[in-house]
């Protein structure tokens, strides 16, 4: 998929330019669903092009559906134009518009966002054509990449996983005989799990079954289970099956697992879903009876103040019932996401409790695997100084924090490579890290002469202790850790047996960690004595004395956001009719009812009342869904915060900073040399500990190609506005562009980054300059640097770089009125300028800054942001404020207060949205 996204034209709507490779899953989870619905290239290709045609043909019929207001005839008018879009439509369609004006009449429209249900429903239809609309283009390049997967799949003699079902599906069709053969082979069939199977396996066992008007078919299924919807399998599956069968129905009512009050908890929150066998097949009566003679406790709820309160007190309620015997084994924590528990772990950490955790555990994601990784890139690459750096900085290396910060410093300041420095340190270091960087040299060398002359198992055991990365791991005595060694050893051996050379398998690995592909075990080893963590959708078929349900809050479980930027034409799931119409929270209320379900004595649920970040938030819908006769509200322990607070900062092991001398170093550097710039500003804002990585310690890093692509059109700006003033006239287009590409061959791009880059300016610069020629100034002043400037605010010294600053009508104080422009060259559809944003700061920033320079020859008014590329409606966008006096006074508030604790040297935590590219986070762990 790498490779064909690679090839598609730089316009390609599954191209963005920032990350050409931003729809590769979506892509891939497209393909697997329509193979999992036996849609070939074609079939699609049909769908979207008869949706198309439905587009355009109804343009009319939308704009005056769109353009109804509230009026007594509204109702009928809105019903008579969805009547005539539905004669319209595709059968695809047609079902889900005339569905539509069935739920109409039946009063569903009565309840939504408008009080009158005509609104709503007029909204509805609205809804599916916009989305109809926005999706085409996306879908049709899809179809050229599925069809284009697939002649390569067969060209490469390869297939997928969903590939096996539909090569059968295809020789029962092509083959009467031999389908008669399976039938004849298979009288008898019992189908397990049946809620959870797709269309494809469907298909298979209507042909096995197909020769009996009534064959020997036994399915099992519980349609309160059905939670894999992502992978093709839906609940309708059992009605359906129900319908062409009409089977004698059972249902098993005798529970062997939980005790009753937890059946009960169970029954009170699914009975919510309308979509039930229960509520829809006469007789069926789902109420099971438990077999267990349990004490039977109630729910346990607690509600905490705070994420850190929630956390700890999990972690010391799990210490407590290990503590009273009860088997580690036997404790479940289940979550809704796989980055869930991540703020858990230290917690469960220090307070010395065992655990395995099940989904997610990757141990390509795992700190001392991606230390290994990285040692093995550096053998192959010594030219990368950032791995260099990583390297230096990881235990098993050992070198000194504070040698490490002047050597990183001097690297920056003096622009040499670190590699350079360590062979030849041109600072006073202490002699023990001498010795170390010379030793680290020497083991360089060998290891390298060992990866070329010596057998995989030989050099890797080399490499391993000549480095002290395994007396490292046996130090620490993890035995989960060295069994996950063990793992990443097999299978670097089993692709060295498959006669990859050791650049391809570093390459393999890139291609791992780029699509979220697992090393990983598949089962826990019941062996250890841990607790489990793991996902609902992994906990599913398991059992448990104590389940830990927590983040139990809205947007997490029910009233879920549907992210999905890439969607498949209607019609693809035979099912998606009902579910694109039922309550949206059905499959999440089956998913905690599952949750609910695997606890055998004692069931405790959680939430904390405010986010990391302080910003409340609402409990689950669910919780209130559940019989409140069956809940116990826990209290909070005294104390809790205190106590939580104390462990939370114990946890800090890896502090950044050890030696007084480091910090003094630092104290100075910082009181003498440093001055605080916009960048700074919100880079501390978004996270602290990256900010000190990337901005104090100033590590190596390697530069995209948006940012190449940014540097170009910055230069070819200025050089447009310098050449006006200098000329009196606006420079040709032709010039123009020239000036971006000489500035793009400056740039260390690979040929394929390079060509991306010139692709997109071809496409957005031309019409950028066009469209603001008339408004080039050669009165303009390009790239005002107030480095020049010692200019001081509130006594903390400031600077930064103005785009453009452009003369205005108007005077104060004598000065003419100026407007200060910065250039952004990502997407506008998706960046704010409220004044919480980083683009307000900027602006508001370039305003302190001109205030404060007794030099600078404007008054400045207003700020703009000016966006290079287009939106998604093909305009170009600007983004202005008019600054009034309370902006520059709370943003001075802020720059004393971040200044503050930048002297102060506090940058040990994390930022709650920090994307945390350079994958630094894991130097706090």
């Amino acid at each position: 998929i790498q490779k064909l996204l690679k090839k598609m034209p730089a316009d390609c709507p599954l191209r963005p330019f920032g990350d050409p490779l931003f729809y590769r899953k979506q892509i891939i989870s497209s393909i697997q669903t329509l193979k999992r619905e036996n849609v070939t290239p074609l079939k699609l290709k049909k769908l979207i092009i008869s949706q198309k045609t439905f587009l355009k043909k109804s343009q009319s019929l939308y704009q005056q559906l769109k353009s109804l207001r509230l009026n007594k005839q509204l109702s009928s008018q809105v019903q008579d134009l969805v009547k005539q879009l539905t004669a319209l439509s595709p059968l695809s369609l047609k079902i889900l518009l005339q569905t539509q004006l069935n739920l109409f009449s039946s009063g569903t429209f009565d309840i939504g966002r408008a009080k009158n249900p005509a609104i709503n429903f007029k909204n509805a239809v609205l809804k599916i054509i916009e989305d109809l609309q926005k999706q085409i283009d996306r879908q049709l390049a899809l179809f050229e990449i599925y069809q284009s997967y697939q002649r390569l799949l067969k060209k490469l003699a390869k297939y997928d996983f969903e590939d096996m079902i539909l090569f059968v599906i295809k020789a029962f069709s092509q083959n009467p005989d031999l389908l008669l053969e399976y039938q004849e082979k298979f009288l008898y069939v019992l189908v397990d799990e049946y809620q959870d199977t797709n269309s494809a396996q469907n298909q298979i066992l209507q042909y096995l079954t197909a020769y009996h008007s009534s064959p020997n078919l036994f399915v099992v299924g519980d349609d309160d289970q059905s939670i894999f919807r992502f992978q093709g399998a839906a609940l309708e599956n059992l009605l359906k099956f129900q319908k062409t069968h009409q089977p004698q129905l059972i249902a098993l009512k005798n529970n062997y697992r939980s005790h009753q009050l937890i059946l009960d908890s169970g029954l009170s929150l699914i009975a919510h879903n309308k979509n039930r066998l229960g509520h829809i097949l006469k007789g069926i009566d789902k109420t099971l009876l438990s077999q267990k003679k349990y004490d039977p406790d109630p729910i346990n709820l607690f509600v905490a103040e705070s994420v850190l309160e929630e956390n700890y007190f999990i972690a010391q309620k799990v210490k407590k019932l290990i503590n009273s015997g009860v088997d580690p084994r036997q404790i479940a924590l289940l979550y809704r996401t796989n980055k869930d528990p991540l703020n858990l772990l230290s917690l469960l950490d220090n307070l010395s409790i065992p655990y395995q955790i099940s989904s997610g555990n990757n141990i390509l994601d795992q700190v001392h695997i991606q230390q290994l990784t990285k040692l093995l890139k550096f053998l192959n690459d010594p030219s990368q100084d950032r791995l260099l750096f990583d390297l230096l900085i990881s235990p098993f290396t050992q070198i000194d924090s504070f040698d490490l910060l002047k050597l990183s410093r001097y690297s920056y300041r003096h622009r040499l490579p670190l590699f350079d420095l360590i062979k030849k340190p041109p600072l006073k270091l202490k002699k023990d890290t001498a010795k170390k960087l010379k030793k680290f040299l020497k083991n360089l060398a060998d290891c390298q002469r060992d990866l070329s002359n010596l057998p995989f198992d030989k050099s890797f055991n080399s490499i391993i202790r000549r480095f002290n990365y395994l007396p490292q791991l046996l130090k620490k005595n993890n035995i989960v850790a060295i069994k996950q060694l063990d793992q990443f050893y097999n299978f670097l051996h089993r692709q060295f047996d498959q006669g990859f050379s050791f650049p391809q398998i570093l390459d393999r690995l890139d291609l791992l960690n780029q699509n979220d592909i697992s090393i990983q075990k598949d089962n826990f080893d019941q062996k250890i004595k841990a607790i489990n963590l793991m996902t609902v959708h992994k906990a599913k078929g398991l059992e448990f004395e104590h389940v830990f349900v927590f983040q139990t809050i809205d947007k997490k479980w029910g009233n879920n956001r549907n992210y999905t930027s890439l969607k498949l034409p209607f019609g693809i799931i035979e099912t998606e009719t009902m579910s694109s119409v039922t309550d949206t929270n059905e499959e999440e209320r089956r998913l905690f009812y599952v949750a609910l379900t695997r606890a055998k004595k004692q069931i405790h649920l959680s939430y904390s009342k405010t986010r990391e970040n302080g910003r409340p938030q609402l409990p689950s819908i669910f919780l209130s869904e559940i019989n409140p006769d069956l809940i116990e509200i826990v209290k909070t322990p005294k104390g809790l915060e205190t106590s939580a607070l104390t462990t939370r900062f114990s946890l800090s092991k890896n502090k950044i900073f050890h030696a007084q001398a480091a910090k003094l170093y630092l104290k100075d550097y910082l009181t003498n040399h440093y001055r605080l710039n916009i960048s700074h500003l919100n880079s501390y804002l978004t996270c602290p500990f990256c900010f000190y990585y990337k901005t104090i310690l100033r590590i190596p890093a390697v530069k995209n190609k948006s940012l190449s692509f940014g540097t170009a059109v910055h230069f070819a700006l200025k050089h447009l506005y310098d050449q006006q003033k200098k000329q009196q006239k606006t420079i040709s287009l032709a010039e123009f562009i020239q000036a971006f590409k000489s500035a793009l061959k400056k740039e260390k791009l690979s040929p394929s980054d390079h060509q991306d880059v010139l692709t997109t300016a071809t496409i957005n610069l031309p019409d950028y300059y066009h469209h603001y020629k008339k408004t080039f100034s050669p009165d303009c002043l390009s790239e005002y640097d107030f480095g020049k400037s010692k200019i001081f605010v509130d006594g903390i010294p400031i600077t930064g770089k103005i785009d453009r600053i452009q003369p205005l009508p108007g005077f104060t104080d004598n000065l003419p009125h100026a407007l200060v422009v910065d250039y952004k060259t990502g997407q506008p559809d998706y960046k704010s300028i409220g004044p919480d944003s980083d683009y307000y700061r900027q602006l508001v920033f370039y305003k302190i800054l001109a205030n404060n320079d007794t030099s600078f020859p404007f008054h400045v008014t207003s700020g703009l942001i000016d966006f290079i590329q287009k939106n998604k409606q093909g305009k170009f966008v600007q983004k202005k404020i008019n600054f009034q006096p309370k902006d520059t006074s709370n943003l001075r508030l802020l720059i004393k207060e971040v200044y503050a604790k930048i002297l102060h040297l506090d940058f040990n935590h994390l930022g709650h949205k920090c994307p945390d590219h350079q994958d630094l986070h894991r130097l706090l762990k």
